[in-house]
């Protein structure tokens, strides 16, 4: 009989910044099935203020970047008994049609998964905030691996 390890965190923000593009890079453990990404926002205003929050891969030591997943465009708070969730396969199965991976999507306003598989174990989340932000309580991001089953 196997079970499965509870996820294990590998990166976790809250990243208060009003413009621009924020990244932070994270090296992915070895031998896992997919990761995890769990959002939520505290008190988000201003005018038209946005934040697109996505998981991105490279396969050149982070001179390319490929969106791997993003969540819904954020435009408002959002509580942690409301959070968001995506999940990421590591090969890229989930989008997959006759063979046929998918795009790096750019980032948008609808939650997606790109069907890119996991290139490497450089990885990054990029937040791109929007608008015109009056406060930014914080926009919290953690990401985590599930685990190959164990066996016993």
């Amino acid at each position: 009989m196997s079970i499965r390890i509870p996820l294990t965190k590998i990166k976790s923000v809250t990243d208060t910044a009003t413009t621009s593009t924020v990244n932070y890079d994270f090296i992915l453990p070895q031998d896992i099935n997919n990761l995890v990404a769990k959002m939520s926002v505290g008190t988000f205003t201003g005018t038209s203020p946005t934040a697109d929050v996505s998981l991105q891969t490279t396969d050149d030591g982070g001179t390319t970047w490929y969106n791997l997943g993003a969540f819904a465009q954020v435009t408002t708070a959002i509580t942690n008994a409301n959070a968001l969730f995506i999940t990421i396969p590591v090969d890229g199965t989930s989008a997959r049609t006759n063979g046929y991976t998918g795009a790096a999507a750019a980032a948008g306003t609808a939650s997606y998964v790109s069907g890119v598989p996991v290139l490497s174990p450089l990885c990054r989340l990029a937040i791109t905030y929007g608008g015109t932000i009056g406060v930014n309580a914080g926009i919290t991001v953690t990401v985590m691996s599930g685990s190959q089953a164990s066996h016993q």
